[in-house]
């Protein structure tokens, strides 16, 4: 890869995508990974994309590549020491690496019957999920439960 925009898998580019839900996610995943504060700006308030830490959306060597790695969940986590899905995952770097604690309040209670706005992301948000469908769609091939060669 040449540039930080070399995107080798590229949903929005993909003829083997249709208009099913399930690939609209997956859309949806790669847009919210590689414009988090624009897509997610509810869970990223420090407003730093998935795409700055996991280079070319997810996608170059040696900058926290995460191809092939869906199929590694779940796996025990020791700091949690508990097994983590890979949405707990996700959720994880929403809350440690986004900082989507920083958009919890200390009266975000719900108030009535009136249903309040998800204040901190959960594995069942939307966005979770559509990071997740993308993440798999990058697996897409891989041998399940096969350590990545470039995973330490």
């Amino acid at each position: 890869m040449v540039t930080a925009w070399d995107v080798p898998r590229n949903p929005l580019t993909d003829s083997t995508l249709d208009d099913s839900r399930l690939s609209n996610e997956i859309r949806w995943g790669f847009r919210l990974f590689t414009n988090t504060p624009g897509e997610a700006a509810r869970f990223t308030p420090s407003k730093v994309s998935c795409n700055n830490c996991h280079l070319n959306a997810g996608q170059r060597e040696k900058s926290l590549p995460l191809v092939d790695v869906a199929g590694m969940f779940p796996e025990y986590n020791r700091r949690s020491g508990r097994l983590y899905t890979l949405t707990d995952r996700i959720v994880d770097c929403f809350l440690r690496s986004e900082n989507a604690t920083g958009m919890v309040t200390a009266d975000a209670t719900p108030h009535g019957n009136v249903e309040e706005p998800e204040m901190a992301p959960s594995p069942a948000s939307k966005e979770v999920l559509s990071l997740a469908a993308y993440l798999t769609w990058l697996a897409r091939g891989a041998e399940v439960g096969t350590n990545p060669p470039w995973r330490g």
